[in-house]
């Protein structure tokens, strides 16, 4: 693996904020990839991916530094029964699947697309199986998951697994929320962290002798304690799921949501575009505990009324969601709790996204959404624009020594930015920030290679291409082939600029 040098760059709306010069160590093999969980060390890195993979008979690593996927794909092949025992709470024996087995607190995986498939069966107390991670309290954002989850518990004991936690200088007894079971999401089994700008599409299916738990982006939901426990910033932001999602089998509870089954925290902004729900199955309440069956559109059930929010969610209207009717001792629900129904003509207009308020429109990683007219349905930027990293010293982008034909100055219709061309150099100051570099010109295409940028008193090594469409005295931005910064320029710095 060779480590690179990056200045890793905090983009707000207006501003760069330059906070830090660390390695990150370029991901390109499989073997690279299975590195990361060979020591302490390994864990807590920071790593880009710099092409696609293919993982075979992958085995899932744990995670606490940070994952640059670098808009590339991973191709999952996970097939496998009752992986090693594992604690993913001192509360609970647990056993879980992913192309991560666990993003810790401090982890953060971005800008990346895992596909492919995972088979899982487990006989612990927990069984947790997700595309990107089968248990996640870190960060995941502006990610995919196509991946076809499927989770299977096996003889899985059911108790109620009480946990003291500290409240006002006192220990109070509460129960741990997930009482058991197998919980499988299309990006994760179990979030306990934050899962913000997302998409999932692959098919979900859960099935075993335990409870049985499924959602779109995840099984569960939330931490595991009282009131006050999930901290500011938990839950699921700004994400929407197609996947078609099915929990079945007899013994215990089966439930399903569009978005997640089992909600102990946060739904922000959530849109649930899948075709279909399935439950079946049926069982005995036993011990005093009442078994379920139910689904619902955006989510399957809550857990602690008090923790459990949804704000601005939304499941398709014509969603179809069936529940094979088993006994009269269950408990039977099909609702559309918690989420407002939305005509899917609508959901295919940017117009309607856009209304939400959180789905950030732009080309960078604060507003990542951009239209897709073919799909009728926000995607990733990374998507469209070359996420790879480009090599400054690749012959792509030598500049000759012959100056350039084309020259001038230009602004945007608002705000005081200004290109300046002279030469084979530009300079883009905007407000207290400025871009400097050099440029190509081809009669209509401008090619900018920015090189150094910051703050007037700070100047950044960097490099980042990107590509403006020339056309009667207009500027306007057609690509980013990727940056050496953590996201790319600020939307409002790139935008269409007019010759002054």
């Amino acid at each position: 693996m060779n480590i690179k040098k990056v200045i890793v760059l905090s983009l707000a709306v207006h501003i760069i904020t330059v906070l830090t010069a660390q390695a990150q160590i370029e991901i390109r093999t499989a073997a690279d990839m299975a590195a990361i969980g060979k020591d302490k060390n390994s864990i807590k890195g920071s790593y880009i991916l710099m092409n696609d993979l293919a993982l075979e008979e992958w085995t899932p690593i744990v995670f606490n530094g940070t994952f640059n996927g670098n808009g590339h794909t991973i191709t999952l092949n996970i097939d496998s029964k009752e992986m090693a025992d594992g604690k993913i709470k001192a509360a609970a024996n647990a056993v879980a699947t992913g192309l991560f087995r666990e993003i810790l607190a401090s982890g953060t995986v971005m800008n990346l697309h895992v596909t492919g498939s995972i088979n899982f069966e487990g006989n612990h107390f927990i069984v947790a199986a997700g595309g990107i991670a089968g248990f996640n309290s870190g960060k995941i954002t502006n990610c995919i998951s196509s991946v076809d989850v499927k989770g299977k518990g096996v003889d899985q004991p059911r108790k109620r697994m009480e946990v003291s936690v500290s409240v006002g200088g006192s220990n109070v007894k509460t129960v741990y929320p997930y009482d058991g079971g197998t919980l499988v999401g299309g990006v994760a089994g179990i979030n306990e962290g934050n899962i913000t700008n997302c998409y999932a599409t692959g098919n979900i299916e859960v099935s075993g002798n335990g409870d049985k738990i499924g959602g779109g982006i995840a099984g569960g939901n939330g931490k595991n304690m009282i009131l006050g426990y999930n901290a500011l910033g938990d839950g699921i932001y700004n994400c929407y799921a197609t996947s078609a999602i099915h929990v079945h089998d007899d013994d215990y509870s089966r439930i399903a949501g569009g978005i997640t089954g089992l909600n102990v925290s946060r739904l922000v902004s959530t849109v649930a575009l899948n075709s279909r729900i399935d439950v079946s199955g049926k069982s005995e309440s036993k011990w005093g505990i009442v078994n379920y069956n139910v689904a619902n559109g955006l989510l399957g059930k809550k857990y602690f009324a008090e923790q459990s929010k949804s704000y601005n969610g939304y499941f398709r209207v014509d969603m179809d969601i069936n529940i094979e009717r088993s006994d009269d001792t269950e408990k039977q629900e099909k609702e559309t709790a918690d989420g407002a129904a939305i005509d899917l003509t609508d959901a295919k207009q940017q117009s309607w996204w856009k209304n939400l308020g959180k789905f950030a429109f732009g080309q960078n990683h604060e507003k990542p959404w951009i239209w897709d007219e073919e799909q009728q349905r926000p995607i990733l930027y990374w998507e469209k624009f070359d996420a790879t990293i480009p090599d400054p010293n690749s012959e792509d982008y030598a500049i000759s020594d012959e100056p350039s034909k084309f020259e001038g100055t230009f602004k945007p219709k608002k705000g005081k930015n200004m290109f300046v061309f002279k030469g084979n150099q530009f300079d883009l100051t905007a407000g207290m920030f400025f871009y400097k570099g050099t440029f190509l010109y081809d009669e209509t295409t401008i090619t900018l290679f920015i090189k150094r940028s910051g703050p007037k008193q700070i100047k950044v090594n960097l490099f980042e291409v990107i590509r403006y469409k020339f056309n009667d005295g207009i500027l306007e931005i057609t690509e980013i082939e990727g940056s050496r910064s953590t996201s790319p320029v600020p939307r409002n710095v790139i935008d269409t600029y007019y010759k002054n």
